[in-house]
């Protein structure tokens, strides 16, 4: 479908999550019950992609990959640590519709080496 604006825009959709580190042992688990220690668990790294109305496509990959945490960002349910996402014309989670009166679509259609970036701002 030529010139049909996309669906589904994702970009740079990343999500690191902060998990405290457990050891197992008696000792370890005072630790932690006193001072914590964190770590950044990459769930999503990275991810782009652009689905046109009328396309069927596949979300394939190993247990761990991320898929779910991708889908969950499209639909809001969890906001992306970086990147943007649009679905519909609508920033997933609630986000704000574009107040400058250009089309939603007008960032998703352009050249990437353009640097147009959405009128938006995703929450942090």
């Amino acid at each position: 479908m030529a010139g049909a604006s996309p669906m589904v825009v994702a970009e740079d959709l990343t999500r690191h999550y902060r998990v405290a580190r457990k050891e197992e042992t008696l000792l370890g688990t005072l630790r932690h019950f006193l001072r914590r220690q964190y770590q950044v668990v990459r769930a999503v790294e990275g991810v782009s992609f652009r689905i046109h109305p009328g396309e069927v496509v596949g979300f394939l990959g190993p247990n761990g990959a991320g898929k779910t945490t991708t889908l969950k960002m499209l639909t809001g349910l969890v906001h992306p640590t970086r990147g943007k996402a649009l679905v519909a014309g609508h920033v997933p989670g609630g986000g704000k519709r574009p107040s400058s009166g250009r089309s939603p679509w007008s960032w998703a259609t352009s050249s990437s080496s353009s640097g147009t970036s959405p009128p938006w701002t995703p929450s942090a």
